[in-house]
């Protein structure tokens, strides 16, 4: 079975949803950037309208209908499914505790409304099979398993069945199967206002009781040129909305321009079975309707909204006990010409849609608030929150604060992580965290965790998601520094490159990421759907890797800090909802028990030496070139012999000598050219040489001359000088001052 069977039974080639490596991704792609992609891990099921975000309202297509059980053992998931017979398109494993199933049908229900009546059919059918879905999963933007990826737990998110998409009929057979009628899950359509005393018809113009007519009462009817029974029956149902046989008459012959000979219009009208008085709501109306059912499915979603939805693995900052607000139209903004609404529960934005605000608030209400475009400034502490930013407020800030209770606690799972990966620099490790939360806008080293696998990176890297919000986190693969698209650096706190390694230009992405790591203020972004602009950046940078190869780093590697981790990391049951529930407690010793200096001179506010390990060195080691070793080799053996001498002045031509004889003395050829000298002196020791200078060679001596003692000669040059500490590391320092002495 491949992958790309299961989007073809779920989604046309011309669609687009929503991927992306973690829930909280929201932007809609084509179909076939899912298809190879090895980044995502969530789909949403059904397609979405292009250009638009993830939610329901934004769904083209109701086509798709999930359902998830994960309240029982995954192998009596599929063994039930089974026996209830439930006629589904797709299974994938989710790789935690549940199979994803997935009914996809030939033609998409006409709407929202259609949709939720059919799974709630569905629900209604799988509990007489003693089958309990996950209720969250009505929802027709629900995100669901990428098949073929592995998870962060090492399982794959694996594809089980690829069948095909299922007329409707066939499952109103399975639901009747079961004694259930989805169309009894409709819901009622009582628009007609409390405050009518009496009245019967609406004041609703013709054209919305037409409308209203061929949607819910003609539609299984299809008309055919002189069809009495079709101009019969529709008629009977237009009386009952209140319009007369004149109007009736005279839309009957506009669309199509003849009225049946046999008059079926009055013989609607003198029909002695009246029909049952069908009330048409004004636009007004609906409007008040909409907006309530839409608060209530908003509510509705939310407080279903749980870890559990999307997997054991994955946390939230979003605090399930807050409370939804009421529906406002303070809610809506419009930043340049785009409509966004304020989640109720945190300060995320919500892309909206203006035909949907026109609806809640009318034609001409526009949002209350105006803004020019988006910005971003970090701010986890203040009371005053900075949601309006320029110099007259005209921009939206992008930031989201995490929603949590600080509060004094124990936070000893979250302090067993840190220590298992930081053993050495643990206290460091503490400054760095209270950093990030007090003064989000400061430099700090890249963190890069090496070791293999089932070590426990992925462990702690979540630490610090949870620390910064993960509203406020990017996931992305190691590849995409190589992309022309750098978007993935907008709005975000934590940038969390994984796989890393394996580039093509490893010197460009290298240098790419020491930008990162010292940039203080903007950037140039390219959104991959966007324009190029310049945006605020002040991301702190994380990476992973297996293995010690997939490094390439070169001189001192000064803005890195490599977390080694070889060891199994102790098994702490329900680590993840663990370190979750502790995250408010770190926070709070972070701003009120953790003492230390700021500012301080250093950019990147600790100084190398306090983050310079063991793991750092022997990767150095590993990163030099020959070239690089034996200028090491030549120059420490120079320093050895003089063990007063603190610098070591070469040129290119000193150099040059020095590299022959060395591999003549060492058995091999080999003939570096003047380029690749200056590279590595430039590249892996920093060292710039000198402009022309007229000074001793430090290798250079003339042969003794009679009766006069040995001379150190002066030659004009560009000089490189190594210094002793450099090749013989900070203790040699002292070992010369000694000797000196």
């Amino acid at each position: 079975m491949l992958k790309q069977d299961f989007y073809n039974v779920l989604f046309n080639e011309d669609e687009h949803t929503c991927f992306g490596p973690t829930p909280f991704d929201t932007n809609s792609y084509p179909i076939i950037d899912g298809i190879n992609s090895q980044l995502t891990k969530f789909f949403t099921i059904n397609p979405l309208v292009k250009g638009r975000t993830r939610k329901g309202t934004n769904v083209r297509y109701h086509r798709n209908l999930m359902f998830e059980i994960d309240n029982i053992a995954v192998e009596d998931q599929a063994r039930l499914i089974k026996q209830s017979g439930l006629p589904f398109s797709t299974a994938t494993f989710s790789g935690g505790k549940s199979i994803h199933w997935i009914i996809s049908l030939t033609q998409p229900l006409e709407d929202r409304v259609e949709y939720t009546a059919v799974w709630k059919a569905c629900y209604a059918a799988l509990l007489k099979c003693d089958i309990e879905a996950d209720t969250a999963t009505k929802d027709p933007a629900r995100l669901s398993r990428c098949p073929g990826v592995i998870r962060d737990n090492g399982k794959e998110q694996k594809l089980l069945k690829v069948g095909s998409r299922i007329e409707l009929e066939e499952l109103v057979i399975w639901l009747e199967s079961h004694s259930i009628n989805w169309e009894d899950f409709l819901p009622k359509q009582d628009f007609k206002p409390a405050y009518m005393q009496g009245e019967t018809h609406s004041k609703a113009e013709n054209a919305l009781k037409i409308e209203w007519v061929e949607k819910y009462h003609m539609k299984n009817d299809r008309y055919e040129d002189g069809n009495y029974n079709y101009q019969y029956k529709m008629a009977w149902f237009l009386l009952a909305t209140g319009m007369s046989v004149d109007e009736i008459r005279s839309y009957y012959m506009q669309k199509w321009n003849h009225i049946h000979e046999n008059k079926p219009v009055s013989g609607a009208s003198q029909s002695s079975v009246k029909c049952d008085t069908i009330y048409v709501p004004t636009m007004e109306e609906r409007k008040a309707y909409y907006k309530r059912i839409e608060a209530q499915e908003q509510n509705a979603i939310r407080k279903e909204r749980t870890i559990a939805a999307y997997a054991s693995d994955i946390v939230t900052d979003i605090n399930s006990d807050v409370q939804v607000d009421d529906e406002s139209e303070d809610r809506y903004m419009c930043v340049g010409v785009d409509y966004w609404k304020k989640d109720a529960e945190s300060d995320r934005l919500i892309k909206w849609n203006k035909t949907m605000f026109e609806k809640l608030y009318g034609a001409n209400a526009i949002p209350p608030r105006l803004y020019d475009g988006f910005s971003y400034e970090p701010n986890y502490i203040s009371k005053d929150f900075p949601y309006d930013l320029g110099a007259r407020g005209q921009l939206r800030n992008k930031f989201v604060r995490p929603t949590r209770q600080i509060v004094k606690g124990d936070w000893s799972t979250i302090e067993a992580g840190l220590r298992h990966a930081f053993p050495e620099m643990y206290d460091m490790i503490i400054t760095y965290c209270a950093i990030m939360i007090k003064y989000p806008k400061q430099c700090l080293p890249l963190i890069w965790f090496v070791g293999p696998e089932n070590t426990g990176k992925s462990a702690v890297i979540k630490i610090f998601e949870l620390l910064v919000g993960l509203s406020n986190v990017r996931r992305v693969n190691g590849k995409i520094l190589e992309s022309d698209f750098t978007g993935f650096l907008m709005d975000i706190q934590l940038l969390i490159i994984e796989e890393s390694g394996g580039w093509k230009n490893p010197t460009a992405v290298m240098n790419m990421l020491k930008d990162l790591v010292t940039v203080q203020g903007e950037i140039t972004v390219n959104p991959k759907y966007g324009v190029q602009q310049d945006y605020p950046f002040y991301g702190k940078v994380m990476m992973s890797t297996n293995n010690y190869e997939d490094i390439a780093i070169d001189g001192e590697a000064t803005r890195f800090l490599f977390c080694e981790m070889e060891t199994t990391p102790p098994q702490i049951k329900d680590y993840y909802k663990k370190i979750e529930a502790e995250i408010g407690h770190f926070v709070y010793d972070l701003l009120n028990e953790v003492d230390f200096d700021y500012p301080r001179e250093a950019r990147l506010y600790f100084d190398p030496k306090e983050y310079s390990n063991g793991a750092k060195d022997f990767l150095k080691d590993l990163a030099k070139t020959d070239l690089h070793s034996s200028i090491e080799a030549i120059t420490a053996s120079w320093f050895e012999k003089n063990p007063s001498e603190l610098q070591c002045y070469v040129d290119l031509k000193t150099i040059k000598e020095e590299l022959k004889k060395y591999y003549r003395a060492n058995g091999f050829k080999q003939d570096y050219g003047d380029k690749d000298i200056k590279v590595t002196f430039k590249k892996d020791f920093n060292i710039e040489r000198s402009g022309k200078l007229t000074r001793p060679d430090s290798f250079a001596f003339l042969d003794p001359i009679k009766g006069e003692e040995q001379v150190n000669p002066e030659r004009r040059s560009s000089w490189w000088c190594l210094e002793r500490s450099q090749i013989l590391g900070e203790d040699a320092i002292f070992d010369s001052t000694n000797i000196m002495t």
